[in-house]
């Protein structure tokens, strides 16, 4: 089987069009430390992975991306390409493994919702809030 074949959706090859990160940040109601520094809040980072066959993939990070790794690396790819997306953001420079980490989780999301694969516990989250 040729290699363009397993990197198909439905006999379209797809194409990443849209990368947005949202940063979220709660206060929390009773600090803690740790070996560092104290807590006062809580984040994370999601990153959203759209393609133009509008499948969406999420990830999550504790750091946010770099937008312009974003855009060089990762717009107008093959979601199904996931080491040459990685290593490309690697070798900008990048080194943010947890924040490297939220996109491959999207484009694995991608990848589980265009073969048809169900999420393990999908029915416990529905969306994302």
């Amino acid at each position: 089987m040729p290699i363009d074949i397993i990197f198909e959706y439905g006999g379209i090859a797809l194409k990443i069009t849209e990368v947005k990160t949202y940063a979220l940040r709660y206060p929390l109601q009773t600090p803690f430390a740790n070996s560092r520094l104290w807590n006062e809040a809580r984040s994370a980072c999601l990153v959203e992975i759209e393609t133009d066959a509008g499948i969406t993939g999420w990830g999550e990070a504790t750091h946010m991306p770099a937008r312009a790794a974003l855009v060089a690396h990762v717009i107008g790819q093959d979601p199904f390409d996931r080491e040459r997306i990685w290593n490309g953001l690697n070798a900008f420079g990048w080194g943010d493994i947890a924040a490297i980490s939220a996109v491959d989780i999207a484009l694995w999301d991608i990848a589980g919702k265009a073969w048809g694969v169900p999420r393990k516990n999908s029915r416990l989250c529905q969306r994302v809030v």
